[in-house]
């Protein structure tokens, strides 16, 4: 081989691993930037979203407060009333549900669900239905 050749050679193979470097070592920087730019996007919309639930949940804290303080002072806790004072306690705070269940395992509900009691074994941990189901009304959604 000619040197001419040679020089042309060895010319032309410093100019594609000198393109091949500097596309990788861009590539690789991009990439990072990319990273970057992405997680700091998905870091705001969560953020903006958990700003969302958090005000949901406040409105709800808040109506469920108001249910439960108006209960404690009306201390009237019969069955029909409680149960239609849940019912309109609902239509006030649409895609609100109240139940409320006592230490006696009596269930009461202001929507139309079908509930089955449960009893805690202390020994086993395990969840069991009781003998007898609570039928409050069945949902038709």
């Amino acid at each position: 081989m000619k040197l001419k050749n040679k020089i042309v050679l060895f010319t032309v193979l410093v100019c594609i691993f000198s393109i091949l470097s500097i596309s990788v070592i861009n590539y690789m920087i991009s990439i990072k930037e990319l990273k970057k730019e992405v997680n700091r996007a998905v870091d705001l919309e969560a953020l903006g979203v958990a700003k969302d639930i958090d005000k949901w949940i406040a409105l709800r804290k808040d109506s469920l407060d108001e249910v439960i303080e108006s209960m404690v002072v009306n201390d009237n806790f019969e069955y029909d009333f409680a149960r239609n004072y849940l019912a309109k306690a609902n239509e006030r705070n649409k895609g609100n549900e109240y139940h409320i269940v006592f230490s006696d395992k009596t269930f009461l509900s202001g929507g139309e669900y079908q509930i089955a009691a449960m009893i805690l074994h202390q020994e086993s941990g395990i969840l069991e239905p009781l003998m007898e189901m609570v039928f409050i009304y069945q949902s038709l959604m």
